[in-house]
C-alpha cells in the first residue's frame, strides 16, 4: 500500500510524451513509493479504464468488452501503444514483477510486452539506450503468435546494475531511467488485428 503521507505529497501533473510524429499529454497519476511494497493491479471491466490507461501511440481502435481491453478491429492501422499513467519509482533497487494478461486473436502483427523507462523529470522517455524515444523500449516478451485462449506473461525489472539473473524475462531499466511505466504494444507497425488485454499487475518482489 502507499503510505497516505507520500500520497499526500504527490501532486498530479501533466507530463508530455513526444515523439517525431505525435505528441500526447497525459494526466500522471501517484508515483508509487518504492520504500513499501507495491501491489498495484489494473483491469479493464468499464470504460473508465480508459482513463488511465492510455494510448500513447498508433490509431487502433480500443474498446472495453469482455472484461478486457480490446485493441484493434483486424480492419486498417490497428497499433496501439498502451501505458497506465501511473509512474513507478524503480531508483532504490527494488525488483519489479509485471504481470500482463492477453491473447491475440486475429492478424500478423507483433506484441511488445514490458516497460517504458522515464527519467527523473516524469516526462522524457529512456530507452534500452538511453535515448529520449519511443521506440526500442525495455521489451523481454514479444511475439507474432495467435492464441485461443489468455496467456499470462510474467517479467521482472530493475534498476541499472542490480541482478535479475535469476528471474524470468527479466531487464534492467537504463541508467537514466529513475522510473517506468507498464507498456503493451499491440498490432506493432500498423499492422491490422486484434488483441485482447485482460489484466496487468505490478508488484515488488
Amino acid at each position: 500500500m502507499i503510505k497516505p503521507l507520500f500520497r499526500a505529497l504527490i501532486k498530479p501533473y501533466l507530463a508530455v510524451i513526444k515523439d517525431e510524429l505525435t505528441e500526447i499529454k497525459i494526466a500522471t497519476g501517484i508515483i508509487v513509493d518504492p520504500a513499501t511494497n507495491v501491489y498495484q493491479h489494473y483491469t479493464f471491466t468499464e470504460q473508465s479504464s480508459l482513463d488511465t490507461w492510455v494510448n500513447l501511440y498508433g490509431s487502433g481502435e480500443r474498446v472495453i468488452e469482455d472484461n478486457a481491453l480490446k485493441c484493434g478491429n483486424n480492419n486498417g492501422s490497428d497499433e496501439t501503444w498502451n501505458s497506465c499513467t501511473d509512474l513507478f519509482d524503480a531508483s532504490t533497487g527494488r525488483v519489479f514483477k509485471v504481470t500482463m494478461v492477453y491473447k491475440h486473436t486475429a492478424g500478423g502483427g507483433a506484441t511488445y510486452l514490458g516497460v517504458s523507462g522515464v527519467a527523473a523529470n516524469g516526462t522524457d522517455w529512456v530507452n534500452r539506450f538511453g535515448q529520449n524515444a519511443r521506440n526500442r523500449q525495455h521489451y523481454p516478451f514479444n511475439t507474432r503468435a495467435l492464441d485461443s485462449d489468455y496467456r499470462t506473461v510474467v517479467m521482472h525489472f530493475a534498476k541499472a546494475g542490480v541482478n535479475v539473473s535469476n528471474f524470468e524475462n527479466a531487464m534492467n531499466l537504463h541508467t537514466d531511467a529513475k522510473y517506468f511505466r507498464p507498456l503493451a504494444v499491440l498490432n506493432d507497425a500498423g499492422t491490422t488485428g486484434i488483441v485482447f488485454l485482460k489484466s496487468v499487475t505490478v508488484e515488488t518482489v
